[in-house]
């Protein structure tokens, strides 16, 4: 038999399997000084400080005070002085889009 005969199909999920997301994981949001980077976030002992409340899977939005862009975090470890995050969505905004939606709230 080839490798791919031997290939279990996969299963229709199972129920057990399912759960809402809020009872998955957590959602954070941080603002963070305008000086820190993107680079400064991803870097695992940036988290050392918070990496006891955080869990493997949950998320973490985080934005500058100035707005200036947005990254959505995934945990992908944790340690008692660190959390591994990997990058799911980042957006950078441009000075002009701010102003107008500061403008409009």
């Amino acid at each position: 038999m080839s490798a791919a005969a031997q290939e279990v199909a996969a299963q229709p999920l199972q129920l057990s399997r399912m759960k809402e997301g809020q009872y998955a994981r957590n959602v954070f949001s941080v603002t963070v000084p305008n000086n820190v980077t993107i680079a400064d976030i991803v870097e695992e002992t940036y988290w050392q400080h918070v990496a006891r409340n955080l869990r493997l899977r949950d998320r973490i939005e985080v934005m500058p005070d100035n707005g200036e862009w947005f990254v959505e975090l995934m945990v992908t470890s944790v340690g008692k002085l660190h959390a591994g995050v990997a990058i799911m969505r980042e957006n950078q905004f441009t000075t002009p889009e701010i102003q107008a939606s500061e403008a409009s709230a």
